[in-house]
């Protein structure tokens, strides 16, 4: 996948966790959720993002910097970044947790 498409599908909004949050029985989200990623996809999906480059989580298609942009393309061509689903287990333990305040 070359920097230039890369932006072409992050702006289209095709890079977004349907495939993993199907692997959860939970259902799928009906777009991609940047702004309060964690309430309206891991808290209902059981979805993570691990490994996220960057400072802030935004739309790969909001970001104007091509090396910012390169640096995530990076870490997602190399599968360093990408969305994990939570087993039932960690899930609970991921919701207990945010209901502590952790």
């Amino acid at each position: 996948m070359n920097l230039l498409l890369f932006y072409s599908i992050s702006n289209s909004a095709d890079i977004a966790p349907e495939d993993v949050c199907q692997e959860t029985g939970r259902g799928t989200p009906a777009r991609m959720q940047y702004i309060n990623f964690d309430e309206h996809v891991t808290v209902k999906y059981g979805v993570v993002l691990d490994k996220w480059p960057l400072q802030k989580f935004v739309a790969p298609g909001s970001i104007n910097s091509v090396t910012t942009l390169r640096t995530l393309f990076n870490s997602w061509n190399n599968e360093v970044t990408k969305f994990r689903a939570l087993t039932n287990e960690e899930h609970e333990a991921w919701l207990a947790a945010r209901e502590r305040g952790e």
